[in-house]
């Protein structure tokens, strides 16, 4: 895609997400981070059709630091969130990688530390695994360029599962700031080497 258009054929990503060329040369997808408006500070570009069912989706992210604030970067598979938590969590002090359903009510959000970093590359892999009577969900993270780990960050069995949904990415800038009606742009938030494949017990 060219420099400053959205992804062809993706649903609600013109004026959120936007190919952007890096310094070093690599073309990425960005999230738009000069409007602080709800619908497009956060907001989900969705890539699939909502009939997909039973696979995993996997995207390197990285975030930057602007005013002491990280961005919330994710991907979501079958209507479930896998989200990098921006923010410290209470609790622990810590940045988090969630699991979220419903967010507006949480009918799901399960955690564990994981306490990323500005500037640096991870790769995030989301799979929705719907069974007979639930559905596994697993979330992994590691920084990229090293090798995949093999156990899973953060596993969740929900037993009421939403079996299908579009596949997507999931951005969250929370710190445009208006000075004075001076735009001062929030966190970047990048996407790149995006797949989604479907899982090995008849996934599509």
């Amino acid at each position: 895609a060219p420099d400053g258009s959205s992804p062809g054929g993706w649903v609600n990503t013109n004026g959120k997400f936007v190919v952007r060329k890096l310094p070093d040369g690599n073309q990425a997808l960005s999230k738009v981070n000069t409007d602080a408006r709800p619908p497009l500070a956060k907001a989900i570009g969705y890539i699939t059709t909502p009939d997909a069912s039973n696979y995993t989706i996997q995207a390197d992210v990285m975030g930057t630091l602007v005013r002491g604030k990280l961005p919330d970067a994710g991907l979501v598979n079958s209507r479930y969130s896998l989200v990098l938590d921006g923010k410290p969590d209470p609790e622990s002090g810590k940045r988090t990688l969630r699991v979220t359903a419903w967010e507006a009510r949480e009918r799901i959000n399960t955690k564990v530390d994981f306490d990323w970093q500005p500037g640096v590359w991870y790769t995030l892999k989301f799979q929705v695994e719907p069974g007979a009577k639930g559905a596994a969900l697993r979330g992994k993270v590691w920084e990229k360029g090293k090798p995949e780990p093999e156990a899973w960050t953060l596993e969740f069995a929900d037993p009421f599962p939403t079996r299908s949904g579009a596949a997507g990415l999931y951005g969250y800038i929370p710190n445009v700031a208006d000075a004075g009606g001076k735009i001062e742009a929030g966190s970047e938030l990048y996407f790149d080497n995006l797949s989604i494949t479907a899982n090995g017990n008849g996934g599509k």
